[in-house]
């Protein structure tokens, strides 16, 4: 996969590149650098949200899980589905209702 860090116009995608070629640019090119995995000397870093987030199956190497709420997401949905099977929600407190005709 290609590396967003330009170097001369040339857009790297070798592994072995990736951090030299975001530290050769960086200040060398009024153009900015967007990293996905090119190193910190990249101008800006682009990141999935549900990596980020701990909602995908696997982390990739060039993320950093600053959470992990697919577990607690799932308790959540699986406790909404439990109380509307039940018809304990949504109770009166949730439901507006119909004014009088008159």
């Amino acid at each position: 996969m290609p590396v967003p860090c330009r170097t001369r116009g040339v857009l790297r995608g070798d592994r072995g590149s990736r951090r030299a070629a975001g530290a050769e640019d960086h200040g060398n090119n009024s153009i900015p650098t967007i990293g996905i995995g090119g190193s910190a000397a990249c101008d800006g870093q682009v990141l999935v949200l549900e990596d980020m987030l701990g909602l995908s199956p696997r982390t990739p190497k060039f993320v950093r899980r600053y959470a992990d709420l697919g577990p607690a997401i799932e308790a959540a949905v699986a406790g909404y589905a439990r109380d509307v099977r039940a018809r304990a929600f949504p109770g009166p407190e949730h439901v507006y209702g119909m004014k009088a005709k008159g």
